[in-house]
């Protein structure tokens, strides 16, 4: 053999540990990529509600507008007039 050239054996071998540590590192991989989808969709979540209570507010301030309008106008004849009643 060449003195240049080099062998490497496989030393890992296949103990309890390592692969109690091999599934741990997989169940830790996913539980880290399963944080960052969940962190993820609950910002979506925050933009949606922050425009539906923009949008909401828009609509409470057009109902309070138009509640502000009804009050202040003065009751219209129909409104006072006695309703006729039929006949019993």
């Amino acid at each position: 053999m060449d003195p240049t050239q080099t062998t490497t054996t496989d030393t890992t071998e296949t103990t309890p540990e390592t692969a109690a540590g091999a599934r741990r590192s997989v169940v830790d991989t996913l539980f880290d990529r399963l944080t960052v989808q969940t962190a993820k969709g609950l910002v979506v979540a925050k933009q949606a509600l922050e425009t539906v209570a923009r949008w909401l507010d828009d609509r409470a301030k057009t109902v309070g507008e138009l509640a502000t309008k009804l009050a202040a106008s003065p009751p219209s004849e129909a409104a006072e007039a006695p309703t006729e009643s039929a006949p019993t």
